[in-house]
């Protein structure tokens, strides 16, 4: 499915927890779904640079004629249906859909895409049209005709488990992710869910294994978006920091790629919570107040009275000022329940496992 904000709110239930479980080994299998021509490895890296760019019509225009040299091949039709969006969002028009500001481009993409899979019944083409489609009930709906003509599509599989995932259902997910699994074991896509899944149910260890090794496999990947591998480098600093390992943390989150936002509002909070952990109070807050500077915020300036408090020797003023941190965590939580979206559920958990962190370093109860 889609990547944008993909699961990020999955990664944060239950990560205090370690699982003892042996990691999965993830020897990929790929099946015609994700092997490539060789030959088209040179274009695909050139369509990506220009991608990266913003530059989404020149991308389109190497992507397209590529599309029929590879036609079951899903790395590159995902590729090239995310740079369509692309297109439709700078105004521009792909299959007969022209993009316009209300955002209705991606309802006729989706059109476009499902007229073609009932006009020519494949199972990739049912999966890209459920990549588009308007819920998780319909997309479920378009990945079960995607395997009623072949069983043996894991990115049907896996785009069911994302769909399952979204809507909570985290049983099923892991149930279709493992069929995805059975069919390539290494399958690239479910190898990043796997990862979410173990770190929302406190797998702690296997769920870092599951994200350094899509890590390290998506390096060189030209149809991998380096906005994905941001996201990913960023749940897997998470994961180190709660789990201990602050300085690797920090590594991580020092090496920056190309694409990927240097300085984010999120990725400084993590920094921050690591130098923390490392007992690095000015570090820390630099690292704050590079969040503040990123996304202005009230959440931000009470972490930062929390950290000044830490640096002046004052626990009982620290202490008061998590507390308040806590607070207004909590509510931008309720508001994020309500309909608020997905980065302001990650600032407040996060800020909510420094705060509660702190808390217990300095006597206090956990809530």
């Amino acid at each position: 499915m889609r990547s944008r904000g993909v699961l990020a709110g999955l990664l944060f239930a239950g990560l205090l927890a370690c699982g003892c479980r042996t990691a999965r080994v993830y020897l990929s299998d790929p099946t015609v779904y994700d092997r490539l021509p060789p030959d088209l490895e040179e274009p695909l890296r050139q369509a990506r640079v220009f991608a990266d760019a913003g530059r989404f019509q020149s991308a389109h225009d190497i992507l397209a004629p590529l599309a029929p040299l590879a036609p079951r091949n899903l790395r590159l039709a995902t590729f090239l249906q995310d740079v369509e969006l692309g297109v439709l969002e700078q105004g521009g028009a792909v299959r007969g859909v022209r993009g316009d500001v209300r955002g209705a481009g991606e309802d006729r993409l989706f059109a476009s895409y499902l007229r073609r899979a009932e006009e020519v019944p494949t199972s990739g083409g049912f999966v890209l049209a459920a990549r588009l489609a308007p819920d998780a009930a319909r997309a479920l709906e378009l990945l079960g005709r995607a395997l009623e003509l072949d069983r043996e599509n894991p990115w049907a599989h896996y785009a069911r488990a994302w769909a399952h995932a979204r809507e909570g259902r985290f049983g099923d997910a892991r149930k279709a992710l493992e069929r995805a699994f059975a069919i390539d074991p290494g399958h690239l896509p479910s190898v990043r869910l796997d990862g979410a899944l173990l770190a929302r149910a406190g797998d702690a260890k296997r769920a870092i294994s599951s994200f350094e090794s899509w890590m390290e496999r998506s390096f060189d990947d030209p149809t991998v978006d380096p906005r994905q591998r941001a996201t990913v480098r960023l749940d897997l600093a998470i994961l180190l920091v709660t789990g201990g390992e602050p300085a690797d943390a920090l590594r991580l989150l020092d090496a920056v790629e190309p694409g990927a936002p240097e300085r984010d509002a999120h990725v400084e909070l993590v920094r921050a919570a690591a130098y923390q952990a490392l007992g690095d109070p000015d570090e820390a807050q630099r690292a704050v107040r590079f969040a503040r500077e990123a996304s202005p915020d009230e959440l931000f300036a009470q972490v930062d009275e929390a950290l000044l408090a830490a640096a002046r020797g004052d626990p009982d003023a620290e202490r008061e000022a998590w507390k308040e941190a806590l607070a207004i965590a909590d509510r931008e939580r309720a508001r994020t329940a309500a309909g608020r979206p997905e980065p302001a559920a990650f600032r407040s958990i996060l800020v909510q496992l420094q705060a509660m962190t702190r808390l217990a370093r300095l006597g206090e109860p956990a809530p």
